[in-house]
């Protein structure tokens, strides 16, 4: 295969996603706040509503910084 690309013969998974994501995808793509910003507060505080009472949440840009954060709080 040219460029360096691997010919894969079969998938690894499915893609299970319809035009809402690609939306919401657009929205913050277009908004000038991909990492930050208001979606990223409203999640946070939807995710901590969700576990409960006094949880607080904190957004993180992978599981590496997310092990780390949970580390240094604990």
């Amino acid at each position: 295969m040219a460029d360096g690309q691997i010919d894969w013969k079969v998938k690894l998974f499915r893609l299970n996603y319809d035009e809402r994501e690609v939306a919401a995808v657009k929205a913050v793509l277009e908004s000038d706040w991909l990492t930050m910003g208001q979606r990223t507060i409203d999640f946070e505080e939807a995710f901590g509503a969700m576990l409960g009472e006094g949880a607080r949440c904190l957004a993180v840009a992978n599981g590496t910084s997310a092990l780390h954060i949970s580390v240094l709080a604990s």
